[in-house]
């Protein structure tokens, strides 16, 4: 199976919702050598929980190679483990945080509101936005929870020199950057954070209420990290995480607003990349005049 039929069948994969039969004969047709190179093509893209997801939910009468279908499966639970004992850990810091407000940011936002199944979406660390005068409050309360600190500079160079401190950590925990803002601040785009703050919506994540990016701008803060931070490097997952958003939200998305803000961001171009490749090759349902 060479690498583009490959990368179509996986996304196929990952999109599918609803049983198929064409798809699910194309699966069965495949050789066990097939399966070992779509496998461990999902482990790289770092998509291997949804796509044993889908095959066990929309493909159930696929035959998978026992000893693949064991490997997804103990890949599945182990994100299990590891993003329960991440929101576990979300849930104390966001009730340490208070009096605090708090945006949670890309993974565990995209995870339990947007795949709705804290499993699909892998995660290596957590993401959480404070306002930028709120930075140093927010590190002291993780540190008086046992997280350590690498800043070696105040928090007036640190937070001038990128756009979350230096991650946070304990043993037996992931990593937390505080953010401050969702880019870079040498890069060339104009964030407006407090329009972020204002346009944030309440969710209940963990089990707590905690704020989330509205729909328009979490689909250009994941454009502006798949095209600026990550340079299109990072392989399927974060368009994965586009087509997800686009769909879980496509009531809810005002395209108009995702064109007026790219362009007061300055961020239009990479934007429109983003988004181009996304619904052209991942089939994402961007409309026509965006």
């Amino acid at each position: 199976m060479n690498q583009e039929t490959m990368s179509k069948l996986l996304l196929d994969c990952l999109h599918g919702r609803e049983i198929d039969e064409t798809r699910t004969a194309e699966l069965n047709s495949l050789r066990a050598a097939d399966w070992e190179s779509l496998v461990q093509f999902a482990v790289r893209q770092r998509v291997a929980p949804l796509l044993y997801h889908r095959l066990k939910t929309v493909y159930p009468n696929v035959n998978i190679p026992a000893s693949l279908k064991h490997k997804l499966q103990k890949i599945y639970l182990a994100s299990d483990m590891r993003n329960t004992s991440l929101y576990n850990d979300l849930s104390q810091i966001i009730r340490a945080l208070q009096y605090i407000p708090v945006i949670v940011l890309k993974g565990a936002h995209l995870a339990a509101v947007v795949y709705s199944n804290i499993t699909l979406r892998s995660m290596g660390d957590m993401d959480i936005l404070v306002r930028k005068t709120d930075l140093l409050k927010a590190e002291e309360k993780l540190l008086e929870m046992g997280y350590s600190s690498f800043r070696v500079n105040v928090i007036e160079v640190a937070s001038a020199k990128h756009h979350h401190l230096p991650p946070l950590v304990k043993q037996g925990a992931v990593p937390v950057e505080i953010h401050w803002t969702i880019n870079h601040p040498t890069s060339p785009f104009t964030i407006d954070i407090e329009g972020l703050w204002n346009r944030a919506r309440p969710a209940t994540i963990a089990g707590v209420e905690v704020l989330v990016l509205s729909p328009e701008d979490l689909l250009l803060h994941l454009c502006l990290h798949t095209a600026f931070q990550d340079r299109f490097l990072t392989g399927l997952r974060p368009f994965c995480d586009i087509w997800e958003t686009i769909r879980h939200d496509r009531d809810e998305i005002e395209w108009e607003q995702v064109r007026l803000r790219a362009r007061q961001w300055g961020a239009t171009n990479s934007v429109y990349l983003t988004l181009y490749l996304a619904k052209a090759f991942f089939g994402a349902a961007v409309p026509d005049e965006v």
